[in-house]
């Protein structure tokens, strides 16, 4: 399991993925020794990987020590992605000429170094929202976007490590450059697409 990341990432990306998956059951219980038993860590990084599935809503405290396994509402999770692509695409709208181009080549620079480490294609993934967010002229509007994409983060890590990385790399440069050549109904488009595509896929089926 050991790689370049933190041991309390390492543990969080390994339980996110079998609470996702059904591998962990609804209501099992899991505690930060049970974790740093399976996975031979101290209990600092493993409480730190709790309070981050906490914080997604994958796993709540018990009045007994440790946490149970919440269940994965993948109705909620379609329709927050769904939600998520009609706000921001609507961001998208209004900030398509406010997007300077010096960030636009920093982004895209930074999508395509990222483009073999999927950390890092995460972190270029935020900069390539946060770039359209920050130029959108309703502050109300980016910042219900960045909530919502709070929301989804544990969807879009577990899409990050399943996913062959040239796949989301495609998709942010094809939004990148779609605004780039002043396409904006094309690059909304895009947007909708790979935001939707973060839903895991048994959330994705109709």
């Amino acid at each position: 399991m050991m790689n370049h990341l933190p041991l309390a990432a390492q543990a969080y990306q390994h339980l996110l993925r079998e609470i996702l998956s059904g591998k962990r059951k609804e209501g099992e219980r899991i505690s930060e020794e049970s974790i740093a038993a399976e996975f031979g860590i101290s209990r600092t990084p493993a409480r730190e990987a709790l309070m981050r599935l906490s914080a997604d809503g994958l796993v709540e405290r018990t009045a007994r020590k440790g946490c149970r396994i919440l269940r994965v509402d993948h109705d909620r999770q379609r329709e927050l992605f769904e939600c998520r692509a009609m706000i921001e695409g609507l961001a998208l709208r209004l900030a398509f000429d406010r997007i300077p181009r010096e960030k636009l080549d920093a982004v895209e620079a930074a999508v395509l170094a990222a483009k073999d480490d999927a950390q890092a294609a995460l972190e270029a993934d935020e900069q390539m929202h946060e770039l359209i967010l920050e130029a959108c002229p309703n502050r109300v509007l980016a910042e219900t976007a960045r909530r919502l994409r709070y929301q989804c983060r544990a969807f879009r890590a577990i899409r990050a490590l399943t996913t062959e990385k040239e796949t989301p790399c495609h998709e942010r440069l094809a939004i990148l450059r779609a605004i780039r050549n002043g396409q904006p109904e094309e690059a909304e488009r895009l947007l909708s697409i790979h935001i939707r595509q973060g839903a895991t896929p048994s959330s994705n089926q109709p």
